[in-house]
């Protein structure tokens, strides 16, 4: 886990980590090619998105 070269020992005793879903919206950014008055335009518009995430949230450690 933790490692120092030569200068002494650091010891984690003990980790717990706990495990959370965490859902969440996103607006992705996308550009597309538009005709406006018989002018072809790049415009850019969102897209709204949900996304499912999973982080380790580091509850206490003893060193």
């Amino acid at each position: 886990m933790a490692k120092l070269s030569d200068v002494g020992t650091l010891t984690i005793e003990r980790l717990i980590w706990q495990t959370k879903q965490l859902m969440y919206d996103v607006q992705v950014p996308y550009t597309k090619q538009v005709l406006i008055d018989g002018q072809e335009q790049t415009i850019t518009q969102l897209r709204a998105e949900t996304r499912t995430r999973s982080e380790p949230y580091l509850l206490s450690a003893t060193i």
